[in-house]
């Protein structure tokens, strides 16, 4: 706790002990320690788009995702996506054991906290959960859970880091769908994502748009495709989180079962409407590309459907 608690209080900190403390008499401790959660991520101090995800994306990424009985977040920030996957499941009157590691002690000790209260409550209410697993490190370089096969794996990852580690993990076992070019970190992150799904599993990670398209990452798109291990790129709307300016994108990811057949490219989401033929696009150079949606279709390597779903088109992933 040394390393937590502050080793001098101040009077701005003594002030701030004193307003909790008068919080925590008028409401339950998990309230209050969500409101104040909340005051935080929301500040200039909280790296917002890190610290927390917003609840309308965590509750879509968990839609995608489904329900199971292991969640990983390897990147949980303050654990908003987790809490979320374990209160709902709660709801459904189940538990998920939950695990996090998060390279940000600060972060990672609210992760604790918070899916601590929910594990309280699913005690209370009779079910045999196990506590939350959570650890401090860089999930890339110091893999804290090397041999979690988890049902569902969500994250939202710290997006264009430059030294991610790519000479001292050029033979990671992890690299199933190719070595992460070093201008790729983000194609590292999805092969974690992968390497941690139990088979039939399912990961639901937050991109940025540049890593369907950059030349240097074109070769492990096709192959996670081909391998049927990316099944939909979703396009969330602008201003949903930070960064502000861009619309990210949601992929959804497969462990495929390998005592069965590999799945057809195509292109797949759990929303409404269905894909829509469309014109070829006659400026290929621009990355962009339509084709045919059918799931039968050989022709189509994947899609990218805005939230809400309205048209399909295709992303040159060869």
């Amino acid at each position: 706790m040394g390393r937590v608690l502050p080793t001098k209080w101040t009077p701005k900190l003594t002030a701030v002990l004193r307003t909790v403390d008068e919080l925590g008499r008028e409401q339950d401790a998990e309230t209050a320690f969500e409101y104040l959660h909340g005051q935080y991520v929301t500040s200039a101090h909280s790296m917002s788009g890190l610290a927390g995800t917003p609840d309308t994306v965590a509750e879509v990424m968990l839609a995608l995702a489904g329900p199971g009985n292991r969640t990983l977040d390897f990147t949980s920030g303050t654990g908003s996506i987790l809490r979320m996957a374990a209160d709902q499941a709660l709801q459904r009157g189940t538990v998920t054991h939950c695990y996090a590691q998060e390279i940000n002690p600060q972060y990672a000790l609210i992760t604790l906290l918070r899916l601590w209260f929910v594990h309280l409550r699913a005690r209370r209410a009779g079910h045999e959960a196990a506590p939350p697993v959570v650890h401090v490190g860089d999930s890339l370089l110091a893999d804290a859970l090397p041999d979690l096969r988890a049902d569902v794996v969500v994250a939202n990852f710290p997006f264009g880091i430059h030294d991610w580690g790519h000479d001292r993990l050029t033979y990671d076992p992890r690299w199933t769908f190719g070595l992460p070019p070093r201008t790729e970190p983000e194609l590292a992150w999805v092969q974690h994502a992968l390497a941690h799904l139990s088979p039939g599993g399912t990961a639901v990670v937050l991109m940025p748009p540049a890593t369907a398209l950059r030349p240097a990452g074109r070769r492990i798109r096709a192959e996670l495709v081909r391998r049927g291990a990316l099944r939909a790129v979703i396009a969330l709307p602008v201003g949903l989180m930070p960064p502000t300016g861009i619309g990210l994108h949601v992929w959804v990811l497969h462990q495929p079962d390998q005592r069965q057949s590999p799945a057809t490219p195509g292109c797949w989401s759990s929303m409404p409407p269905p894909c829509r033929r469309t014109t070829p696009s006659p400026k290929p150079s621009a990355g962009y590309g339509a084709a045919t949606c059918p799931a039968t279709s050989p022709k189509h390597p994947g899609c990218i459907a805005p939230w809400p779903p309205s048209t399909c088109s295709t992303t040159r992933w060869t």
